[in-house]
């Protein structure tokens, strides 16, 4: 259950929403979900796949909270790289992933269910291109929220030929069943144990609305509450209403956070001071962005 309560009151953001320009700018600065918009078939899938393990890095979660210094100018010609994607295709795992993934993350350690494996056609997508390789037995259906099934699943990943595979974790929610050819839903991941550790598996994506967001977290073990403040402000992304200053509050089930939240955009990502809470109400961290 999703728990909306009022936060002490706090200034209005000053900056104005930048309409079309600024979301697409935060559109881009957003890692997990590159490819979080609905899909339908085949190729939306191969981009989803292609947005989170094409050539180049990427910043963790929703949005930095600070941004790297420049490096000093250099005289000496640099040469660009081109990243090769491996041939092949991705190929279903017998075996285990890596142990830094199992040690922190319950759900993926509990038996498998009747309902845990993949929709068959929705593996087979997944599986199409070259660059990831599925550990089967380990794929769970973390939870289902009005009829949407969020799935969790561990993955060997290569980004491009001569780069080392690791094994990272990705989330897929199908929001509407299989029908016509084609699913309804959103996902992305890649995230390995460390980075899961530091706050930064986290997206956003559909269902949604013209004021809210659906914002995932995956966490780790011995988290048991999170909360989001987000200050007075307006909505964002194409909508300009205001919206009063807020703290959401969840709880996660199977390792995963699933918060709907009244901000758009670049109004989703930040400020959002993100809290993680342990037994006892201890708190575990507190990142300074979503």
């Amino acid at each position: 259950m999703l728990i909306d309560t009022p936060a002490t009151a706090s200034s209005p953001a000053s900056d104005l929403d930048a309409g079309v320009i600024e979301e697409a700018r935060a559109r881009q600065r957003r890692h997990r979900r590159a490819g979080a918009a609905a899909f339908t078939g085949a190729a939306a899938i191969a981009g989803v796949i292609f947005a989170i393990l094409g050539g180049g890095s990427h910043n963790g979660g929703l949005g930095p909270s600070h941004q790297r210094s420049r490096p000093p100018l250099s005289t000496t010609p640099r040469t660009l790289v081109a990243c090769v994607p491996p041939k092949g295709t991705g190929t279903r795992l017998q075996g285990e992933p890596s142990r830094s993934l199992l040690s922190i993350l319950a759900v993926l350690r509990r038996p498998a269910g009747p309902g845990d494996a993949l929709p068959a056609k929705l593996e087979n997508l997944f599986l199409s291109g070259p660059r990831m390789s599925i550990y089967v037995r380990y794929v769970r259906r973390a939870r289902v929220i009005n009829g949407a099934s969020y799935y969790l699943f561990p993955a060997r990943a290569t980004r491009c030929v001569g780069q080392k595979s690791f094994d990272g974790l990705w989330e897929f929610a199908i929001h509407l069943p299989e029908g016509h050819g084609f699913y309804g839903g959103s996902g992305g991941g890649g995230q390995t144990a460390a980075q899961i550790e530091q706050g930064e598996d986290v997206g956003s994506g559909p269902p949604g609305s013209k004021s809210r967001t659906t914002v995932t977290i995956v966490v780790p073990d011995g988290v048991t509450k999170v909360t989001l403040r987000y200050p007075a402000g307006v909505i964002g992304g194409f909508n300009r209403h205001h919206a009063p200053a807020v703290t959401y509050t969840a709880r996660p089930v199977g390792n995963l956070v699933v918060i709907k939240v009244m901000r758009k955009g670049n109004r989703l990502e930040s400020p959002a001071p993100m809290t993680w809470y342990g037994a006892n109400g201890r708190i575990v961290t507190t990142l300074n962005r979503l």
